[in-house]
């Protein structure tokens, strides 16, 4: 039988975000036949995805590895006999990606309060990565497990690129277990003698009041602790300068400085930072919605016009980009905001329009995006993924 690559290799779940050794994880039967091998309540799945007395196939812990470190990557159940490779995390009983020894897997953070976009952001950060960025930057995109495809077609694509129609508002992880489960995307990378560089993406669509609910802090902290960068969405309609210049009401949702505080102070509370400590994640201060700001700031502006990186990632377009955003905001006076921003480094600041227009109530009239993948190529290229280039 084949063995694990890597049997003490400590990984990460991508749903519960817990780290145990590959030797650790557990397995899951397949045996289809529930005479042969019964279902049984999983307490540890139920537990996780909030939805009581799940049923589920048998799930035992993995054989013994030996004095080598090697262990199987089969295994056999102890009710049936049958052998399975379907791996699962020891703690929330989730099933692994696929080829969790050979790839390792980042967790992207998306961040925002209510009203800031981060669905829509989302359903066409994929879409973008899929038709334009991964062709463009020579990237292999590709949806990893059935849930992922799944969840991604039904409550993103289907609704925003098929009806053409806004997403809802995202339920908290409290009332809606889909919440639970994260996107994941392998991007790979090809490299010189025919060799492939891998790295799954895990994207995880919270709430805006979950960052604040006593009841999901727990989930939400493992997440952005554990994240290898972070994309902080800030919704120009809920700064008040904005709104007065556009002549409407500012959007709902909490003032965006307040979001920013809480999520410095998850970081110094569970890392006992001191005060003036920086936090070392790679952050992306993104300015959604840009589309609605064409009648207040220059129409010349670079951010709203949509440079392609083809190939590298270019980084005076993004020096560019990220003076212009950071002036129009303390023109907006949201100075609190910027000097908050310092609290992370390297940080970088961006405008985006996921949809390329605004909604006519429920009906979206063209899908254009503006530079919707502008932060996660900075952030790839800030974790070693991607070459940046200095355009002249």
């Amino acid at each position: 039988m084949m063995s694990i690559r890597n049997p003490w290799k400590k990984v990460l779940c991508p749903f519960c975000f817990e780290r145990f050794q590959l030797a650790g994880a557990w397995y899951r039967c397949r045996n289809s036949n529930v005479t042969e091998c019964p279902e049984v309540i999983d307490d540890a799945y139920s537990h996780h995805t909030g939805v009581p007395n799940r049923y589920m196939r048998q799930a035992f812990a993995p054989p013994q590895p030996n004095r080598f470190g090697s262990n199987q990557s089969v295994a056999s159940c102890p009710q049936c006999s049958k052998h399975t490779t379907l791996r699962i995390c020891p703690h929330c009983h989730s099933r692994l990606p696929a080829q969790t020894d050979h790839v390792d897997s980042k967790i992207l953070a998306v961040i925002g309060g209510t009203s800031s976009g981060k669905s829509h952001y989302i359903a066409t950060m994929v879409q973008q990565l899929q038709s334009v960025l991964g062709p463009n930057m020579n990237l292999k995109v590709m949806g990893v497990g059935d849930t992922t495809r799944h969840n991604y077609r039904q409550y993103y694509y289907e609704r925003v690129y098929r009806d053409k129609l806004v997403l809802d508002q995202t339920q908290s992880a409290q009332n809606n277990p889909v919440i639970r489960e994260p996107l994941i995307y392998r991007l790979e990378f090809p490299r010189r003698r025919l060799s492939i560089r891998a790295v799954n993406l895990v994207l995880f669509d919270a709430a805006g009041e979950d960052i604040q609910d006593e009841n999901t802090l727990e989930l939400y902290n493992k997440y952005i602790l554990h994240a290898s960068g972070l994309i902080f969405l800030i919704n120009p309609l809920q700064l008040l300068s904005v709104c007065e210049q556009l002549d409407v009401s500012p959007d709902n949702g909490e003032v965006v400085h307040h979001t920013l505080e809480r999520v410095v102070e998850m970081y110094f509370t569970a890392r006992g930072f001191k005060p003036g400590r920086q936090i070392k994640v790679p952050t992306a201060f993104v300015l959604s919605k840009s589309d609605v700001l064409e009648s207040i700031v220059d129409k010349q502006a670079s951010f709203l016009q949509d440079v392609p990186h083809i190939g590298q990632y270019d980084l005076r377009d993004f020096e560019i980009v990220h003076e212009e955003v950071k002036t129009y905001l303390s023109d907006w006076g949201a100075d609190g905001l910027l000097s908050l921003a310092e609290s992370f480094q390297p940080h970088g600041f961006f405008a985006i329009s996921a949809l390329g227009c605004h909604p006519n109530n429920l009906n979206i009239p063209h899908i254009n995006p503006l530079r919707a993948g502008d932060p996660i190529l900075w952030l790839l290229t800030r974790l070693g993924y991607l070459k940046p280039y200095r355009s002249s």
